[in-house]
């Protein structure tokens, strides 16, 4: 590499981290600017249903030293109502 090239790579290096940090900055001065509003409440309620329709199932955790893909995951059903019809 010749110099004139290294002293390219080292100002273009310079000139990206340089327009990376100012962004940054404006960013974080834009976010301190903006007014506050409280967040909006969720109500979320979750219901154990699994006794009343009879499902028996128990997570048995049998973990060995191979750490096998399938043992690594939990196991899990959730259902979310996300237009609350109930």
């Amino acid at each position: 590499m010749t110099v004139p090239r290294k002293l390219g790579v080292a100002l273009g290096t310079i000139l990206a981290f340089s327009a990376a940090i100012g962004i940054a900055r404006r960013g974080q001065l834009l976010a301190e600017q903006a007014p506050k509003s409280p967040a909006p409440s969720i109500n979320v309620r979750f219901t154990e249903i699994r006794p009343s329709t009879g499902i028996t199932f128990r997570e048995d955790s049998t973990q060995t030293d191979e750490k096998y893909y399938l043992e690594t995951m939990g196991t899990g059903v959730a259902w979310l109502d996300y237009d609350q019809d109930g």
